[in-house]
């Protein structure tokens, strides 16, 4: 069924305003959205694609999992929706033009990394999410009015390449002049992103990409067997450090690259001289020029389909499909000069929240969630506000019924909604506790053969199936129970070494723990990762001090992105009996730039202590380390989670 759309039209709670492009995903338009008087980008599935329901289905399915990546520099999707014989996608509109419009000619080196940087994180963030982007190109990477870029179009490759009707067992699909060797061999991986950064890396100093031929599918070869013109013999003036840097990121084996894709940035970044300091591309016009269809021009806007057996091409226009009207590109700003020496980072006294036990962060910017004198209450920089607190509203029980609040996660059959919180019932029948986003709360699941329950926390890369992760006290061990959305309770380990507090999910960049249950051992000092089958290993010793109410409890993974950035990490310190460390009833902060000081880097992990919040930072490169890096106040008592809020 063909669907013919016009200005003035209504989809669901959003009004098309003007088509501002076109691409082998289908067609964007501007829109308006009334409720929150907010413009946003409509992208609608062209015909052949929409019409068929498999596709819709694998459609909608992609865009939940995209629209959980929280990351300043991904471009945000708002909403899914539907439409007779179409579907489509909401997402933030960003009017400043993509950074194709800008290449064409060699740009400084310092341009492109501080152009790349935050890309790369955005990058780092979604693999640790166990997403790979598979279409890394300078159209797909939208700038802001003020120059900030924003990475787009995440999940649409892999929506293409599942569709059955237009692939077949091993097709692949991305664009022919970015494409990583493995990724055309239907292989893609993460550092397959790391590759097609590095082409946009040499595209941005030299003019051009590294490979052309007459046809598609000769690109594609090229990058499996030509040889790498060396930047410098396109563009003399790159100096030669930065040649080898970029070099090391196109290796044809991905094991030969970098270890991630901001550790590629890091390395350009330490081989460029004068760092933010050097000339810029000149400013665009100011006024808007007219809105193109994406073409096959320079950038190598065209998608390809491989099939791996046959090698079978089909290219589709596409290009980022995003060309929204460009009012003037500002470069990002050059990031501050490093410290040399590292700083002791102390967590200072923020807020105070009388009975806080743990928080979590919620889709709102700025907004946390928080167990308090077991009631939930909505926490941002100017209020604290009673949360599901009516009739049918949550009241907890037991000392310590910690919390999570879910991202929106999708399994078979059901969803874990954004911002669902779920708690500890620690009256018996032991089970969890879900609030809804009408603060509605009801049982998900009893957890039976227990004796307490000690932390919950969501699995967000997917190593677990995207559950509820519940550990539990029984005997001298800790049992670790997956529960789905349906609450189905599954037992995962009954052998666990004795942990409690605050829970992590390694991201896949943790060495060989990605994707793992991170717990603190606080009656040992341990840290320890469990596997999905319940085995655990030891990541590294915390170096701190051990026992009850004393040693390690609260743990945070810090989001890539986040070092550099305006935000803050939080954790609670709850008033206690304890003589030692009595506790304040105070959210804690600790700022980014602190962090930066005091040599955390995005991807650690942060563990601090019960008694007076000592704070370790553990980084795997390959093998795990810990190191102190800061306190809270020697009388601090701190429990529950680590959470990180960009700003």
């Amino acid at each position: 069924m063909r669907v013919d759309l016009a200005e003035g039209q209504v989809l669901g709670a959003y009004t098309l305003v003007e088509r501002v492009g076109r691409g082998g995903m289908g067609i964007v338009w501007k829109a308006y959205q009334a409720s929150l008087a907010r413009y946003v980008a409509v992208k609608v599935l062209p015909d052949e694609l929409a019409g068929d329901p498999s596709f819709r289905a694998r459609f909608r399915e992609e865009a939940i999992n995209i629209a959980g990546l929280r990351h300043p520099n991904i471009l945000a999707v708002f909403d899914y929706g539907e439409l007779a014989g179409g579907a489509y996608i909401v997402t933030e509109f960003i009017d400043g033009g993509t950074l194709d419009e800008q290449l064409g000619t060699a740009l400084p080196a310092d341009y492109a990394v501080n152009m790349l940087r935050p890309i790369a994180a955005a990058l780092d963030y979604a693999h640790s999410r166990g997403v790979i982007h598979r279409d890394v190109k300078p159209q797909n990477i939208l700038l802001t009015r003020e120059g900030t870029p924003m990475l787009s179009d995440f999940g649409l490759a892999r929506m293409m390449s599942a569709d059955r009707q237009v692939t077949s067992a091993g097709m692949v699909l991305g664009t022919p002049n970015y494409m990583a060797p493995e990724q055309a061999q239907g292989l893609p991986e993460p550092a397959s992103d790391q590759y097609a950064l590095a082409i946009v890396a040499y595209e941005m100093v030299t003019g051009r990409v590294p490979y052309s031929a007459p046809t598609p599918m000769g690109v594609v070869i090229a990058h499996q067997t030509g040889p790498l013109p060396p930047p410098r013999s396109i563009n003399p003036e790159i100096p030669t450090e930065v040649e080898a840097v970029v070099v090391k990121a196109l290796a044809r084996e991905p094991k030969e690259r970098y270890s991630s894709a901001s550790a590629f940035i890091r390395a350009l970044a330490q081989e460029t001289p004068s760092l933010g300091q050097g000339p810029r591309p000149p400013v665009p016009p100011a006024t808007p020029p007219p809105v193109a269809a994406a073409s096959d021009g320079g950038g190598g806007g065209r998608r390809l389909l491989i099939a791996v057996g046959a090698l079978l091409v089909l290219a589709l226009l596409g290009g980022g499909g995003y060309l929204a009207y460009r009012q003037f590109v500002h470069p990002p700003p050059a990031p501050p000069d490093a410290p040399t020496e590292p700083k002791t980072a102390v967590w200072e006294q923020w807020k105070k929240i009388p009975g806080i036990l743990d928080v979590q962060s919620t889709s709102t910017p700025g907004r946390m969630m928080a167990v308090a004198n077991n009631k939930l209450v909505l926490v941002d920089a100017t209020q604290v506000q009673p949360y599901a607190q009516g009739q049918d509203g949550f009241t907890g029980a037991g000392a310590e019924p910690y919390l999570a609040v879910s991202p929106g996660l999708h399994l078979a059959g059901c969803d874990f909604g954004t911002d669902q919180a779920f708690a500890l019932r620690l009256t018996q029948p032991l089970g969890i506790t879900h609030i809804d986003t009408h603060g509605k709360a009801t049982e998900l699941a009893k957890i039976p053969g227990v004796n307490d329950m000690n932390g919950l926390v969501f699995d967000t890369v997917g190593k677990f199936g995207q559950r509820l992760l519940v550990i539990s006290d029984s005997a001298n061990d800790t049992t670790v129970n997956a529960v789905d959305c349906q609450g189905k309770v599954t037992r995962i380990g009954t052998t666990v070494p004795k942990f409690e507090g605050g829970l992590a999910i390694a991201p896949n960049s943790f060495s060989s723990f990605g994707g793992n249950l991170i717990g603190p051992g606080e009656f040992d000092g341990k840290i320890y990762a469990i596997d999905p089958n319940g085995q655990a290993k030891v990541v590294a010793n915390s170096g701190l001090p051990s026992g009850q109410d004393v040693g390690v409890e609260s743990a945070g993974f810090v989001p890539f992105g986040f070092i550099g950035s305006s935000g803050s990490a939080y954790v609670a310190d709850r008033a206690s009996g304890n003589q030692l460390s009595p506790g304040t009833d105070t959210l804690l902060r600790l700022t980014a730039g602190a962090l930066k000081d005091a040599g955390v880097q995005d991807g650690d992990l942060l563990m601090a202590t019960e008694g007076g919040g000592r704070t370790i930072a553990v980084r795997c490169d390959p093998s795990c380390a810990a190191r102190e890096i800061g306190h809270a106040s020697s009388g601090a008592h701190i429990e529950g989670h680590i959470v990180f809020l960009m700003q």
